[in-house]
């Protein structure tokens, strides 16, 4: 079977939730089958597929308006931006992108036997793929709950983003409507598909972990430290730790004087950046995670904004630390609180909670084992065979 995969960027090595998804499933789909990636790149050289696959680059152009809006011309800016706000359909994630050199691309590729679709940006693309050839959309965000939860928290209400919420929900169920089936990272996420964006036909693909790679170590961990992962140019990501470093440690720090807070992730932002100090250290981009995972005696998951599952959490868990996370954070995880991970509502509480688990090595190594445990359902090999399978069906029953 031959296989066109369309993803924001090229997962090797996977960096990021997304991405790691991505690389994955592709995995098993070029364990049985011909697969073409085409990808967008950011100017950074990536490694050598460790799989047998075709990968087609394509350079990362911001869209016209974007270059604008982000220029050092006031009034173009200001221009560009509403322009962009209020006066096209595109979301803003549609938006952002110049389009022409993936439909160059697509243009040129095939045939091919089904198409799919990392993540619902790419389904601006789907003019160009034709409608004969069966498409996976791959939900493992959906934009819409984003977007109705931002418009929901802004205080006294925000045009932009109720705006933003009626064209994301818009493009996502023009998306679906144009796709055989969907990907959904949990239940939840299935039910939003479906009763939210019309789906007709999804399964339930849930993110996962290597759980032979993720383990938990016997090495000696570093009182009091915090540690967050995660891709440090995503907006939810930037949020979570400003807001920890800035409201939830420094209660902390009053009851436990050397905790120090530990961001880990490739691309931090300037705002990122900025918060590196005595008690907070900015990592960056690391070769591997792992040491610091075990090296943790919390890892921290405050997380406010975004959707799908969060890879961090499971990755956490496949290496057996406690975990205190955000009710978000933990979501379509089927972590219980109290006894796999504890979920915190404010920040008083999210402090709270950290400081007892410094205090408490028992109450840490227990939260632990029932975290490893609990992610023996996860492993991503059995996830991404499911994937393989639905695809083969799809086609099966195609004909």
């Amino acid at each position: 079977m031959r296989i066109l995969a369309l993803a924001l960027g090229v997962p090797f090595p996977p960096i990021g939730g997304g991405l790691t998804r991505t690389f994955h499933l592709l995995r098993s789909l070029a364990s049985h089958h011909h697969v073409t990636l085409v990808a967008f790149t950011y100017g950074d050289a990536h490694d050598p597929p460790p799989y047998a696959i075709e990968v087609i680059e394509i350079p990362w152009r911001n869209s016209p308006d974007y270059e604008a809006m982000t220029g050092g011309d006031l009034a173009a800016s200001q221009q560009a931006y509403r322009r962009l706000a209020f006066d096209t359909d595109e979301p803003w994630f549609a938006s952002v992108m110049d389009p022409e050199a993936m439909r160059t691309a697509l243009s040129k590729t095939g045939p091919y036997d089904v198409v799919l679709l990392e993540g619902t940006p790419l389904a601006r693309f789907l003019p160009a793929i034709p409608r004969h050839i069966p498409r996976v959309l791959d939900l493992f965000d959906i934009h819409s709950t984003i977007a109705q939860r931002a418009a929901r928290q802004s205080a006294g209400g925000d045009p932009a983003l109720d705006r933003e919420f009626e064209r994301t929900l818009a493009f996502e169920r023009d998306a679906v409507a144009n796709c055989d089936l969907c990907f959904a990272v949990s239940d939840a996420d299935a039910t939003t598909a479906r009763d939210l964006l019309g789906a007709s036909v999804v399964h339930v693909v849930p993110n996962g972990v290597d759980t032979s790679y993720f383990m938990p170590a016997t090495a000696a961990t570093e009182p009091g430290m915090l540690l967050f992962t995660g891709r440090m140019s995503y907006g939810p990501n930037i949020d979570a730790v400003q807001h920890f470093a800035g409201d939830i440690l420094p209660r902390i720090r009053t009851e436990v004087p050397d905790a120090t807070f530990h961001i880990v992730g490739a691309s931090p932002t300037a705002a990122v950046s900025a918060l590196a100090g005595d008690s907070v250290v900015v990592h960056g981009r690391v070769d591997d995670v792992r040491p610091f995972q075990h090296r943790a005696e919390v890892v921290v998951v405050p997380i406010r904004a975004g959707g799908g599952t969060r890879l961090k959490v499971l990755e956490a868990a496949a290496c057996g630390k406690a975990i205190v996370s955000t009710e978000l954070g933990a979501e379509g995880l089927p972590l219980l609180d109290g006894r796999d991970l504890v979920i915190a509502a404010t920040s008083g509480d999210f402090a709270a909670a950290v400081v007892t688990l410094l205090r408490d090595a028992g109450q840490r190594q227990n939260l632990g084992i029932h975290a490893r445990a609990a992610t023996s359902a996860f492993d991503w090999t059995t996830i991404a065979d499911s994937a393989r399978a639905i695809i083969g069906q799809l086609i099966a029953d195609r004909g």
